[in-house]
């Protein structure tokens, strides 16, 4: 703004020096009028901007007012909502830094609001973080078998509201990045979703993005995806808004040659997209199947029977044993004799069980209070290198405690020893772990295939005989763990524990107890992990000779 007021003020100076004798002559009068004219034309740009400008503070500032009240209304289930947590992430990194540029220093409150700017911004999320987050809502879009429009519209989790959640350049950004990563498929669907937001007047038009582009996206991934027909259609849109667009020109003649020399194979590809493509039944699922025929189940077969759990659909189970799904009371071990332990096998072959309320809301409180401090993201065996490392395939922060943590710790642990029977002198610490943005891990083994050339196996205490999974939240959508090669799915309450052996008695790896953590659809899902290693329990669980028992 002081910029413009230095123009403005070096154009007056020059009027003075320049008609100090106005009056004596028409013409110069007439060229002073003409000079004012366009320093009032000048002028009324320059109101129009701060006014243009001063809306868009004005509203930035009703959203961010609104966000901010709905969250302090609904507490942590509102960040918990994906879609939430997506556009606090998307103002920060886009519109944040735009308001500080929008705004200047001649005010006290501006220059207050620039230096606590300065000093926050270098813990604002970044592309990075965006980016996650746009990729969160594709798994959650892959997964759940979503469209577009349930995350627009908030059709899942705590959004009550009749309002969008999300508007044009949202689904637009999404779109775009979906094109860059050559997801095609899902590039089509969110510049439709686009299109049809800006076709009902959503959110603020002056935030539209250029249709022309969105008709570009579009038409190239509907090509790409073999809808030519729709591709032409939505290039001679685009003509029709630039006419001298030459590429879009020459796209729409190769589409129609493209579409005219293979006519009937597009015409069938059409006719498929309307009907709906039956899923696999996975009756292999239903069979005791040998180790053998476990060790590499095809990805794409694993993939669609894990979303599909995931989803809770009903897939053939691994046979059951009936008599043996039952519910008992725990009283073998001092700790369970005054407060009984209660426990339930949800699954036989192999057998899950779900140790109730094994922690108490406040050890619960108590732990999450010790990790918040201490999480860092987590990490995964590399099976070539042997080392860990992050992974797109596990999406969420841990930490490891011990018993010098807090005494909470020990009786935690002490309740595991007495229900699993196992000894935990070799055990490894008790990881905590906080799911992110639509958090998950895929489809894996807790053992090591190959122990001598793993991180497991430099400790020195044998393979993971088994896993104790803690459940510390109650997560309002999704997050189960479901094991996809015997087709179980289990969501125990908040306190619970899911309890499993990974290995057989021979001490080979049990591939049936493959399994995944679906992504959080919404809710915050917390979890702890106690694996519990061979050695020290040859007693308690004595090996077999043969290599299937």
């Amino acid at each position: 703004m002081a910029k413009c007021w230095i123009v403005l003020l070096t154009i007056f100076n020059g009027i003075v020096l320049s008609t100090a004798e106005v009056f004596s002559a028409l013409s110069h009068t007439e060229r002073v009028l003409g000079i004012e004219l366009e320093l009032i034309d000048a002028l009324d740009a320059h109101i129009r901007q701060q006014e243009t400008q001063l809306k868009v503070l004005k509203d930035f500032s009703r959203e961010v007012r609104g966000a901010v009240k709905q969250a302090e209304k609904e507490g942590t289930s509102f960040l918990s909502h994906p879609v939430n947590s997506y556009l606090m992430i998307k103002r920060f990194v886009n519109e944040w830094p735009s308001i500080e540029k929008t705004v200047n220093q001649e005010s006290t409150e501006e220059a207050i609001l620039l230096a606590k700017l300065d000093v926050w911004k270098r813990r604002f999320p970044d592309e990075y973080d965006l980016k996650g987050a746009i990729t969160a809502i594709k798994r959650l879009q892959e997964v759940y078998s979503l469209e577009p429009a349930d995350f627009s519209e908030g059709r899942f989790g705590s959004h009550h509201g009749s309002e969008y959640m999300l508007g044009p350049r949202d689904t637009f950004t999404i779109g775009r990045y979906s094109y860059i990563e050559d997801d095609f498929e899902a590039t089509r669907q969110w510049m439709l979703e686009t299109l049809r937001l800006m076709d009902l007047g959503i959110g603020n038009e002056t935030a539209y993005p250029d249709r022309a582009e969105v008709l570009d996206h579009l038409a190239f991934a509907e090509y790409k995806t073999e809808d030519v027909e729709s591709a032409m259609i939505h290039t001679l849109e685009l003509i029709k808004i630039n006419p001298t667009n030459e590429r879009a020109r020459n796209n729409v003649i190769h589409y129609g040659e493209v579409y005219e020399s293979n006519k009937e194979h597009f015409e069938e590809i059409k006719r498929l997209r309307k009907r709906k493509r039956p899923n696999g039944k996975h009756g292999w699922m239903g069979r005791r199947l040998q180790q053998k025929s476990l060790q590499d189940v095809n990805w794409h077969i694993e993939r669609d029977v894990y979303k599909r759990l995931c989803r809770g659909e009903k897939l053939p189970k691994s046979p059951q044993d009936h008599k043996r799904l039952n519910c008992w009371y725990f009283t073998a071990d001092p700790l369970c004799t005054i407060k009984r332990c209660a426990v339930e096998r949800v699954f036989t072959d192999p057998d899950i069980l779900i140790f109730k309320d094994i922690m108490s809301d406040s050890e619960i409180n108590e732990v999450r209070k010790i990790s918040e401090p201490m999480l860092n993201r987590a990490t995964v065996h590399n099976p070539l290198t042997g080392k860990l490392e992050t992974a797109q395939y596990r999406i969420s922060k841990n930490c490891w405690l011990t018993k010098k943590d807090g005494n909470v710790i020990q009786k935690i642990e002490n309740r595991i020893a007495a229900m699993t029977r196992l000894d935990l002198q070799t055990a490894e610490g008790f990881q905590v772990q906080n799911y992110g943005l639509a958090g998950h891990y895929d489809p894996h083994f807790d053992f090591s295939r190959n122990l001598s050339n793993s991180s497991l196996g430099a400790l020195g205490t044998g393979n993971r005989l088994a896993t104790v999974l803690l459940y510390m939240t109650k997560v309002e959508a999704g997050g189960a763990t479901v094991f996809p090669y015997i087709g179980a799915r289990v969501l125990p309450q908040k306190g619970d524990a899911v309890f499993w052996h990974n290995l057989l008695r021979s001490g080979e790896g049990d591939f049936r107890t493959r399994h995944a953590g679906c992504p959080v659809l919404s809710g915050i899902k917390w979890v702890a992990n106690k694996w519990i290693h061979e050695y020290g329990n040859e007693f308690t669980r004595p090996c077999s000779l043969r290599s299937d028992e």
